[in-house]
């Protein structure tokens, strides 16, 4: 990789880290090779994310941080995973007895049916969003109907997370970018996007008047 020289700013000359390195001796060539970077890189080097195998630590750490304490590979793998986009979880409160119910899947819990107008719709949620919780504890295909039946209050709190179609299954955003990396995963799951469909326009004739006869004229 060739940077250019954030000193010679009228140049267009880029040179290597090596070159940096004569030009300027050891410890400066360095500052300024990192000075060269490209923004992206300069960005990703101040940022700083949550180790996700500290999960009870609200501590954040640098990339660099990272390789320092678990390695380059280590390092970057979990970097990686640090930085990964999570998906978005909405809550809904159901009251009981109310016609407001949202039809499911057995297969995964996913969404079949959302009803016009009840709580379900008016957050956001979709046919195809998955349920993860009801009532703030995870739920499965297994385990939903018990957790169902152990809430005793008059309303029920569910927890949705967004699920897009790729090649006819449906997947969350975190299932795209572990697939497809981050940056192909994200392109991936914005194309998928549903699409609002548009009312299509109906071909037909309008009625100027009655010719003789009393027929009618068509425009």
């Amino acid at each position: 990789a060739k940077r250019a020289d954030p000193n010679e700013p009228d140049s267009k000359k880029k040179y290597t880290k090596q070159e940096f390195l004569d030009l300027y001796g050891k410890k400066k060539g360095e500052a300024v090779w990192a000075k060269a970077a490209p923004k992206e890189e300069k960005s990703e080097r101040e940022e700083k994310r949550a180790d996700p195998n500290d999960k009870d630590s609200k501590k954040k750490y640098t990339k660099q941080e990272f390789l320092d304490l678990y390695g380059k590979k280590k390092g970057e793998a979990v970097w990686k995973s640090a930085g990964e986009a999570k998906d978005r979880k909405i809550k809904i409160v159901v009251t009981r007895g109310e016609n407001n119910a949202i039809g499911w899947t057995r297969e995964d819990l996913r969404v079949t049916v959302v009803e016009a107008d009840g709580p379900a719709a008016k957050a956001g949620v979709k046919p195809g969003y998955k349920i993860v919780a009801v009532e703030g504890k995870p739920v499965k295909v297994a385990t939903l109907s018990a957790a169902l039946k152990a809430v005793e209050a008059p309303e029920v709190t569910f927890e949705f997370v967004e699920c897009r179609k790729d090649d006819g299954e449906w997947f969350t955003l975190s299932q795209f970018t572990e697939y497809y990396g981050p940056k192909a995963g994200m392109v991936r799951w914005k194309r998928s996007a549903p699409r609002e469909k548009k009312p299509k326009k109906a071909a037909g004739f309008v009625i100027l008047g009655l010719g003789p006869g009393k027929k009618p004229i068509f425009a």
